[in-house]
Parts: C-alpha cells; structure tokens; sequence
C-alpha cells in the first residue's frame, strides 16, 4: 500500500489549511452574497409596505367618504319622504279648495241667475 501513496502527492497539513481556508472564503463570499440580496429584498419590501400604508390610508378616506354619503344619503331619504307627505296634504287640501269653490260658484250663479229674472220681470221681458 506504500507504494501507492509515492505516485500521489502526499497532503500536508499545510495544504489541508489551505485548501479548508479557500473553501471558508467561498462559502464567505456566498454568504456576503445572500446578506447583499436580503439586504435589497428588505428595502423593496419596506418600499412596498410604504405603499401599502399610502394605499390603506387612502382607502381609509373613501371608506370615511362613503359614510358621509350614506348619511346624507339617509338624510335625503327623510326629506323626499317629508316632501311626499307635504305633496299629498297639498293634494287634499286642492280637493278640499275645489269642493268650496265649486259650492260658492253654484251659490253665486243661483244668485246671478234669481237676479236676472228679478231684472228680466222689471225689464218685461
């Protein structure tokens, strides 16, 4: 078995440092990598968190928005609804007019009426 290990080269302890110490300085570099993409994965995802709250906030507003229409919304409900009931009191009231007009106009064309043939007897006619 000896005379195998003379053709290859015989590792040393220096050459085994050595060899463990380029492959901690990879594994360094990867890591340094991976930290630098983290790193900017970090920032784009506080970025869109900043959106995010813009877009919370703003939707926020809208939603305080359309509580506001709503109740003013309710409150033209109430005012059509008083305006209806004011609509038909004033149609009665119309009808109400109409019967006390059409009651004086038959009165006064009777009156009219006796008067003229009070006039057409004085008259002769």
């Amino acid at each position: 078995m000896r005379g195998k290990t003379k053709n290859k080269k015989e590792l040393t302890l220096n050459d085994l440092a050595g060899s463990i110490s380029d492959l901690a300085g990879a594994v360094k570099i990867g890591f340094d990598g991976v930290d630098k993409r983290f790193d900017g994965v970090e920032s784009r995802l506080d970025g869109v968190e900043s959106r995010l709250d813009g877009v919370e906030s703003r939707l926020d507003g809208v939603e305080d928005r359309l509580a506001k229409n709503e109740d003013g919304l309710h409150d033209l409900r109430k005012q059509v609804g008083n305006l209806s009931s004011e609509v038909n009191k004033l149609k009665v009231g119309q009808e109400e007019l109409k019967d006390i007009i059409s009651g004086v106009y038959h009165v006064e064309i009777r009156d009219l009426k006796s008067r003229v043939e009070v006039l057409e007897k004085k008259a002769g006619i």
